[in-house]
């Protein structure tokens, strides 16, 4: 795999991995606590499952490339990995990050959307509270300026209509 391939994969991959773990942080259905007990019960049958099929996989696998010479292979393999580097690695990051984000979100995406609304609302009412108190800052410091201004223009003056001596 040349250095642009590795590059778009590794690109691909952490994306995905960022969006698929956010994503799977605000729409998870269950804690991460919970959601690891219900895929340990259910990992343990799968595992039996996956080990069959696995193992028709590699026969079948194994009779395919006996059928096609070394060169035939290996182009195929690197027009399949010209064609998908970037694809693949999105995928498996967006994967990736989903099932961490799930395994571990701290409590149901529901309950996160929830905070992070709440967070934001909070957020915006501070910031008007900051502009308000900005603004009339600002005013303030401006009136002072205007009455500096006003007051060196009649030192100014006064200092213009003395008589010279």
């Amino acid at each position: 795999m040349g250095h642009e391939q590795r590059s778009g994969h590794a690109s691909g991959l952490l994306t995905g991995a960022l969006i698929g773990g956010v994503l799977a942080l605000l729409y998870a259905p269950k804690s991460g606590q919970e959601t690891r007990k219900l895929l340990k019960s259910k990992a343990e049958i799968a595992r039996e499952e996956a080990h069959e099929v696995a193992e028709r996989a590699r026969r079948l696998a194994e009779e395919k490339v006996h059928g096609l010479s070394s060169v035939e292979r290996r182009i195929r393999r690197k027009e399949e990995m010209d064609s998908k580097t970037l694809g693949k690695g999105f995928l498996a990051g967006a994967l990736v990050g989903a099932a961490i984000g799930v395994l571990y979100a701290p409590r149901a995406g529901r309950e996160t959307r929830g905070i992070i609304k709440s967070k934001a609302e909070h957020t915006a009412e501070e910031a008007v509270h900051v502009a308000e108190y900005a603004r009339d800052l600002a005013a303030e410091r401006l009136d002072k300026a205007k009455a500096a201004v006003v007051s060196a223009k009649r030192r100014a003056e006064e200092e213009a209509e003395a008589p010279q001596g």
